[in-house]
């Protein structure tokens, strides 16, 4: 799995019996990023297997998975505008390597192929089932925005359970009972395995604290006008690959709750080309509110290094001196699944790290 919840790195390969497979995987700890294949629908497969495997285990990593694909490699197949679609998902893009099959510097408006449309838009149409679901004597959260549930809880009544918040841009989630039965019920609240630290109050009084990577249960007899607050640390994090994945490694991924960070070439200071950026393993990582033009993102803001560009007589050797040294810039990450809606479309989402 990618970090961005993509899955099935390689456009052909091989099976165990040796027969050729179309969309595959390749070895152990193979995934390559400019040339990653990880189909949209594959990826949305991913997190249908995830949501079933919730379901059979009640346990929070699998929710965790399926949001990860949700926020980033499915939602990334899809223009801002809704009108344009990916069918490969690359974490890399360079204007001057080759496209492998079915890539493309632009989301397509048509194509041949008629699967990949539809599942995006089936899945973002059905997200109000994977959101919530409902057991014996509880109402499960799943994933975290604006909504609400009304349905007949099995065995206990009729429910109605109002959801608010900024998510995934804001950590704080409100919920409100508006309708409920006489008799106790559960509502489990999933917190993720990604938040630092979580807090929560019931009637604005502070509860215990919950543990990351579980689901939280408020099982009581409930009363409408009952308010629940759940306040979920965001830090941002620069994330590193297991060292056996053989791309991944000397490099730093960027990731803020749920999302996936990525550096586009459009945000690059003049003269300043994708492959000199390096991100300094230590230093802050500001996280700020950008309205425009991606239709209102929270970006990351960090002082990075360019290396020097090579020297004129070395700039189109094959292999070159190293780099005499690094300057100073502003670096300016943005969510993964925005990538390509500006021009130029270089991209990146694993970054060679510096110290």
């Amino acid at each position: 799995m990618y970090i961005t919840g993509g899955t099935g790195a390689m456009r052909r390969g091989l099976s165990i019996r040796d027969d050729r497979v179309h969309e595959a995987y390749g070895g152990a700890y193979e995934l390559p990023l400019r040339t990653a294949y990880n189909e949209t629908c594959a990826n949305i497969a991913h997190a249908m297997f995830s949501r079933q495997l919730l379901a059979l285990t009640d346990e929070a990593k699998y929710a965790d998975v399926m949001e990860l694909v949700l926020h980033n490699s499915m939602l990334s197949a899809i223009s801002l505008d809704g009108a344009r679609l990916f069918y490969t998902n690359p974490l890399e893009r360079r204007r001057d390597a080759p496209l492998e099959s079915h890539d493309a510097w632009e989301r397509w408006t048509c194509w041949r192929c008629f699967c990949c449309p539809p599942s995006v838009a089936r899945t973002i149409a059905g997200l109000a089932d994977w959101a919530w679901s409902l057991s014996d004597d509880s109402s499960w959260v799943h994933l975290y925005g604006t909504g609400e549930i009304a349905a007949q809880l099995p065995g206990r009544g009729r429910i109605r359970v109002v959801q608010r918040s900024n998510f995934p841009w804001e950590g704080r989630v409100e919920l409100g009972i508006v309708e409920t039965p006489t008799e106790p019920w559960a509502l489990r609240l999933r917190v993720p395995g990604w938040t630092a630290s979580a807090t929560l109050t019931l009637n604005g009084e502070p509860m215990s604290a919950p543990d990351a990577g579980t689901y939280l249960v408020l099982q009581r007899t409930w009363r409408a006008g009952d308010r629940i607050g759940l306040e979920m640390s965001m830090p941002v994090r620069r994330v590193i690959a297991d060292p056996r994945v053989e791309s991944c490694r000397g490099r730093v991924a960027v990731m803020r709750g749920p999302v996936v960070y990525c550096v586009e070439s459009v945000d690059l200071p003049e003269g300043v080309a994708l492959d000199q950026v390096r991100l300094p393993l230590t230093g802050e990582l500001c996280a700020r509110w950008m309205p425009e033009p991606l239709g209102g993102v929270v970006a990351i803001e960090v002082e990075g290094r360019a290396d020097e560009p090579a020297a004129a007589d070395a700039s189109e050797a094959f292999y070159r001196p190293a780099p005499a040294g690094a300057r100073r810039i502003p670096l300016r990450l943005v969510p993964y699944f925005a990538w390509c809606n500006r021009p130029p479309r270089e991209m990146a989402v694993w970054l060679p790290a510096t110290h």
